[in-house]
């Protein structure tokens, strides 16, 4: 009887331990998932690499951005450009150094857009994230462009939509560089 009594707290052991691990093991897996559902969000860049950035202030649209020392802007009007682009401009480039790292445009679109997991787009990789009070999209490949990576993140206030656009690249260097610009990106009014 003792015997007994010793196998069956033994099963009765076992079979919570069982149950035990099983859970903890299904939600790891549902936080692996949600996880993944989130890793293209625009996460905030530690402040000490982004320091000493230079910092783009549009007062029309009222946004601001930092970019690194290695990207610059050319040179808008006249023939070969004569001044630098300034704060009113609606369409704002920013060229890399390293010409195979070519150029991300940023720009704001004046007729609203309906932004949205649509047909439209053929892949959305991540659809609304918060970021400064601001709905961010991401799209991958979008149609209507020739290139073969289009990456468009769309930042949304409910008056402006910004875009920042990068064309033909998908090197992951280049792609952690943007995502660093991204996370400075704030809606200033």
């Amino acid at each position: 009887m003792n015997s007994n009594r010793k196998f069956n707290n033994t099963i009765i052991l076992l079979v919570v331990t069982l149950v035990l691990v099983g859970t903890v093991g299904y939600y790891l897996s549902l936080n692996k998932k949600s996880t993944d559902v989130f890793q293209f969000a625009v996460t905030t860049t530690p402040s000490t690499e982004t320091a000493n950035w230079k910092t783009y202030n549009n007062t029309k649209h009222a946004y601001s951005f930092r970019y690194p020392d290695d990207m610059y802007t050319p040179l808008v009007g006249g023939e070969g450009g004569s001044k630098p682009a300034d704060a009113e401009t609606t369409t704002f480039l920013l060229y890399s150094s390293n010409p195979d790292n070519r150029y991300i445009v940023v720009s704001v679109v004046d007729q609203k857009t309906n932004l949205s997991d649509s047909n439209d787009i053929e892949e959305v990789e991540s659809t609304e994230v918060s970021v400064q009070n601001a709905k961010v999209y991401k799209y991958k490949d979008t149609p209507g462009y020739q290139f073969r990576y289009s990456y468009q993140y769309v930042f949304d206030n409910g008056k402006d939509q910004v875009y920042f656009s990068l064309f033909h690249n998908d090197d992951p260097l280049v792609l952690e560089k943007l995502r660093q610009i991204l996370s400075t990106f704030k809606f200033t009014n």
